[in-house]
């Protein structure tokens, strides 16, 4: 007897699941809703010990290998942290000296994803452009159900367990009746990345070359990495950076800046006319340090071409929370559909947790599918509440942690100094 998955989003903790079903023989699909092309997503994450547990459950020696050797120079042990600076940069603490803080390194999103995809690309398994409308809950007679999953295009699929990985923004979330995703109104968050030449490097700070820079400023927060692969041998140090001795054809640096909506004098992101300059006029009686940084790469063709989104964060679920909803309709709370990263605990960037709770999560939720798909091939129909259970004992396992990295990371108050 057959036991397939959907998977709703080709993010991360969805293109990272998938790899982990596929490696384990289980029938998956993957639909994404923006087109194959999409290059959105190339900015930078900072990834750790949890982010290594979830390649480490789903993916091979060799991918885990190949994903960390494309890991930033800068940060090649995954053990630095960002250093903290006022807005006249001073140095205010390094994060990295505190036992308890957590530690990672830096990876391109695009990079990542991009590795993370081949496998499921070779094996046919994922469709670009397929925008999720609703899920059915269908009876099969004798306690036995499906998921109808329906696309704006007319086109559907069935699955016996239908994941959502469709970030922050989950049509899954809401039609499940989980709806405890919430978008920030105090902040807005704008998002620059750019190429890194030998020149570029020699004008920024040489503690860059040593972690990420964070300065919180009258409820603003800038963060500022950079990502510099190797050109194929291991750096020793900040002075083969400095000397040009790593790849400069992907070396890149990345920037992000929360302002608060207060200080914006525009009443939607789309009214905005210039983001980078409104960037660069917000932090104009910044250190002089700070605005180099920020004007890097002005001039480029496609300075213009920066990412600005309105934050969204999560509340935390109960443990009961799908009982709760079942008596509203069949599809509210259904244990056939489970929730993945964003799609379930979004929460703001305050502590660069996102990404790694999300990639942990699929060390939470692969072995309940290894398990279901273990009994179907005993030839066991799986009941609803079968795989309510295993959807439980998911939900227990991941909930405490990612919830609790929420509330590390500010909760639902983007304010960093709240």
């Amino acid at each position: 007897m057959g036991f397939k998955v959907i998977i709703i989003g080709a993010g991360l903790a969805g293109s990272l699941l998938a790899n982990g079903l596929l490696n384990n023989g289980i029938e998956v699909s993957v639909y994404e809703r923006d087109k194959q092309e999409s290059q959105k997503t190339g900015y930078l994450i900072r990834l750790g010990e949890d982010a290594t547990l979830g390649f480490r459950a789903c993916l091979s020696e060799s991918q885990v290998a190949a994903i960390h050797g494309k890991f930033s120079q800068t940060d090649l042990s995954l053990s630095t942290a960002p250093a903290i600076y006022s807005y006249q940069y001073r140095p205010l603490v390094d994060l990295s000296r505190l036992p308890g803080y957590t530690k990672a390194g830096s990876i391109n999103r695009l990079v990542l994803r991009d590795e993370l995809m081949k496998p499921i690309k070779e094996a046919g398994k994922v469709q670009f452009g397929k925008t999720f409308s609703h899920y059915k809950i269908v009876s099969l007679g004798d306690d036995n159900e499906q998921v109808v999953v329906y696309f704006n295009d007319g086109t559907s699929d069935r699955c016996d367990v239908l994941i959502g990985a469709d970030g922050s923004a989950s049509r899954i979330n809401e039609q499940v009746g989980a709806r405890n995703l919430v978008e920030i109104k105090s902040h807005w968050s704008f998002h620059a990345k750019g190429s890194l030449p030998l020149e570029r490097v020699q004008q920024l700070p040489r503690k860059l070359l040593e972690a990420p820079l964070a300065v919180f400023h009258k409820g603003a927060l800038l963060y500022y990495a950079l990502y510099i692969p190797s050109s194929g041998r291991l750096l020793q140090d900040k002075h083969d950076i400095v000397d040009g001795k790593y790849d400069e054809s992907v070396a890149s640096f990345y920037w992000g800046l929360n302002i608060p909506r207060q200080d914006i004098p525009y009443k939607d992101l789309s009214d905005i006319p210039d983001r980078r300059k409104l960037c660069e006029k917000y932090i104009q009686d910044w250190a002089p340090e700070l605005r180099t940084m920020i004007a890097l790469g002005s001039t480029d063709n496609d300075a213009d071409d920066m990412y600005a989104a309105k934050l969204r964060a999560s509340t935390p679920l109960p443990d009961d929370w799908r009982s709760r909803c079942q008596v509203k309709s069949i599809e509210e709370g259904h244990p056939r559909v489970w929730l993945l990263g964003d799609a379930a605990h979004a929460m703001l960037p305050n502590r660069g947790q996102g990404g790694n709770q999300a990639l942990r999560g699929c060390d939470d939720i692969l072995p309940e599918l290894l398990y279901l798909n273990d009994e179907a091939r005993k030839g066991r129909s799986l009941s609803s509440d079968d795989i309510g259970k295993a959807c439980s004992r998911y939900e227990r396992r991941m909930f405490p942690r990612a919830f609790d990295w929420v509330k590390k990371s500010g909760g639902i108050d983007a304010d960093p100094v709240s």
